[in-house]
C-alpha cells in the first residue's frame, strides 16, 4: 500500500502539514485520515454488496493494511462486521 503523508501533501501544495490538516478539516468536516478511511469503507460497502469476494480480498483492494484492521475499522464505523453487513444487505 502506498501511503502519502501530510508532509508530502504539504510540500506539494507549498503549505505546512498543520495548515493543510486544519484547512481540510474546516472545509470537509473530517481530518484527511478520517476522510481516506471513510472513502475506503464506502468502497468496501459497495464490494460487499455487489460481489462475493472474501473480506480479506476486499480489505486489500480498498487499501487496508490487513483484514483484522479492516474488520475493526468497519465495525467501529458501521457497528457491524463486514460479514454481518453483507448478510444484512442481501
Amino acid at each position: 500500500m502506498n501511503s502519502i503523508t501530510l508532509e508530502q501533501l504539504g510540500e506539494h501544495f507549498h503549505v505546512s502539514p498543520y495548515h493543510l490538516q486544519r484547512t481540510f478539516q474546516k472545509r470537509v468536516g473530517l481530518s484527511p485520515n478520517e476522510y481516506i478511511t471513510k472513502r475506503r469503507l464506502d468502497e468496501a460497502c459497495k464490494l460487499l454488496t455487489r460481489t462475493d469476494r472474501p473480506v480479506n480480498s476486499i480489505a486489500k483492494t480498498v487499501g487496508m493494511p490487513n483484514a483484522a484492521h479492516f474488520i475493526t475499522r468497519f465495525r467501529d464505523y458501521y457497528g457491524l462486521t463486514p460479514k454481518q453487513y453483507r448478510e444484512k444487505q442481501r
